[in-house]
């Protein structure tokens, strides 16, 4: 190609052939520009390896382009349709940005990231034999850990000195930094655990509880990590709120471990298989070490 550098906004014909260490599709090309030839790395959100697209521009930092897909122009032949529907790209109100690569049968998953040590070893020219990737077990349900966040769900995001809204508990999708997407599932924890995640969300809503926010002083709710033994089908859920107190409420100002107990009756009738509630309390303030205090 001989033009100039693409910058926001502009639209590439593009297709990727491997991934980045962050599970995005990765175009080369090279780009003349006089007498002068630029290596250019194109990192394509909503692509994978094998797609043609039609690709914008969203930043440029040196000869790196960030992108995102604006036309799915030919899938690729190892593109699958993803098991959760948070891991369908073409809504950003839906897309949690937890999975990458769902959109990628597992057969080329494997080979793709073998393909990808082969590429480092090779950089660093060490010649080495890799062999093929070991298939795990199981692709879903097999998660330990989430870890989520409480913040205003993306298609309702007031502005700072808006009122606050109902608190939605989900993931942060990509560039976005106050609102999260709502989850209704998480194939990768256990399906009990799946199927509660709205019936969770619902319980916090219902007590009018406000998600942590800076810009606020009525901030309470952080976040909430779900961990699961997978050896015992033990559950533990451990809350993480400010250190708030009172905490405003539906019915309001209230002591904040009589919400914390009221919360935790509600999950443990609505949610038997939790064996374990944890509540922590995350003291943070400019100037000083961040504290954390469980109760």
């Amino acid at each position: 190609m001989n033009m100039r550098m693409p910058k926001h906004g502009d639209v590439l014909d593009l297709t990727p052939t491997e991934i980045d260490d962050d599970g995005l599709a990765v175009a080369r090309f090279l780009m003349e520009q006089g007498p002068e030839r630029r290596r250019v790395r194109a990192k394509i959100r909503g692509a994978i390896p094998g797609d043609r697209v039609e690709a914008r521009v969203e930043s440029r930092v040196r000869d790196d382009l960030f992108m995102r897909v604006a036309t799915l122009t030919t899938p690729s032949p190892d593109r699958i349709t993803p098991t959760c529907r948070h891991a369908v790209y073409d809504n950003d109100r839906t897309f949690c940005g937890g999975c990458t690569l769902q959109a990628v049968s597992y057969e080329r998953q494997l080979t793709l990231k073998r393909e990808r040590v082969e590429r480092a070893f090779g950089v660093a020219h060490v010649p080495l034999e890799v062999l093929p990737t070991i298939p795990a077990p199981t692709t879903f349900g097999h998660r330990h850990k989430m870890e989520l966040s409480f913040a205003p769900e993306l298609s309702t995001a007031p502005a700072a000195d808006a009122a606050p809204v109902e608190v939605a508990l989900g993931m942060h999708p990509p560039g976005y930094k106050w609102e999260v997407v709502s989850l209704a599932e998480c194939p990768l924890l256990s399906p009990a655990s799946s199927a509660f995640m709205p019936r969770l969300e619902a319980i916090f809503r219902g007590r009018g509880l406000r998600a942590w926010d800076p810009r606020r002083d009525d901030s309470f709710l952080r976040n909430l990590i779900i961990r699961e033994a997978k050896r015992t089908s033990e559950i533990l859920i451990e809350l993480i709120t400010t250190p708030l107190d009172p905490v405003a409420t539906n019915d309001g100002p209230q002591s904040a471990s009589v919400i914390v107990d009221a919360l935790f009756a509600d999950i443990a009738e609505a949610f038997p298989a939790a064996t374990s509630l944890l509540w922590t309390v995350q003291d943070a303030e400019r100037g000083r070490p961040t504290r954390f205090h469980t109760k």
